[in-house]
């Protein structure tokens, strides 16, 4: 499963009543945690195209 995609389906149960507050912390983290991967992972994404394009014009 894609993070963004993992990410919606967490904040989808975060807004469910019925949590309780450190049901909801323990959700909010998550997400957290998976935001954060999204954004390395596209990091790392650029860095190498960056890194071929670098390379392609050394040549």
């Amino acid at each position: 499963m894609e993070y963004k995609k993992a990410a919606d389906v967490l904040i989808k149960m975060s807004q469910k009543r019925g949590l309780q507050t450190e049901e909801k912390e323990a959700l909010s983290e998550a997400i957290g945690v998976l935001a954060w991967m999204y954004l390395y992972k596209n990091r790392i994404k650029a860095i190498r195209v960056n890194r071929e394009r670098r390379l392609k014009r050394e040549k």
